[in-house]
């Protein structure tokens, strides 16, 4: 099992690497900007899969951890690019999960209803909430980050994804006001969420850790 995450580890960094070369389409100079991000995701992954040793049961939920991870690292990065979340990583979100339920139901011989039921919780707490806020606000939250909410709670379930979602939205709070205060920026000015969505997933995941210690 061992072997098999390090395997899978090097695997989502790579394939990040490919994504980010496929969608920078900026000059030159930012490719060392590219490069930075990248090896600061790799310690970043590498710390997540440790992390993820210890909270995972198989190793199906280990891959759905450190998948998410590597999926809202690339969001992230792309909406504080670009403002935008592109729909290619929902789709692949949901790709991998659908494989994972194959693999729960068929191999491992889960309770089907259990993980079926976390999941519709997790999406509820999760996407649910955004939904909810974007049809209140409709400026503070976007679509996209509603669909990274949707696949964080049917990938994580309800436990984790009512975290990060806490988190996400305690971290915006006190970036905002750091942006109206510190930076002075009007009241309109957008802020990029899924970078703190990545900075939430961390921080729960830190916290989780912490909880087994």
């Amino acid at each position: 099992m061992f072997l098999f995450q390090i395997i899978m580890t090097i695997f989502v960094q790579i394939a990040a690497f490919i994504f980010f070369a496929f969608t920078n389409k900026s000059n030159k100079n930012n490719w060392k900007k590219t490069s930075i991000l990248f090896l600061i995701s790799i310690l970043v992954t590498f710390f997540v899969s440790y992390i993820a040793r210890f909270v995972s049961q198989n190793i199906v939920e280990f891959t759905k951890f450190l998948i998410v991870y590597e999926l809202i690292y690339c969001a992230a990065i792309i909406d504080y690019r670009m403002k935008i979340i592109p729909n290619i990583l929902i789709f692949l979100g949901f790709l991998v999960r659908s494989i994972c339920y194959v693999v729960e139901i068929v191999w491992l011989k889960c309770d089907w209803k259990e993980i079926l039921l976390q999941d519709l919780l997790g999406v509820i707490a999760g996407a649910g909430t955004l939904l909810l806020m974007y049809a209140i606000t409709k400026d503070s939250i976007g679509l996209g980050d509603v669909k990274i909410f949707l696949v964080i709670g049917i990938t994580c379930g309800f436990h984790y994804t009512y975290q990060i979602l806490f988190w996400s939205i305690l971290i915006a709070a006190i970036c905002g006001t750091y942006c109206l205060v510190v930076k002075k920026y009007k009241k309109d000015h957008a802020i990029a969420f899924a970078p703190c969505i990545l900075a939430g997933y961390l921080l729960s995941m830190i916290l989780v850790i912490h909880s087994y210690s």
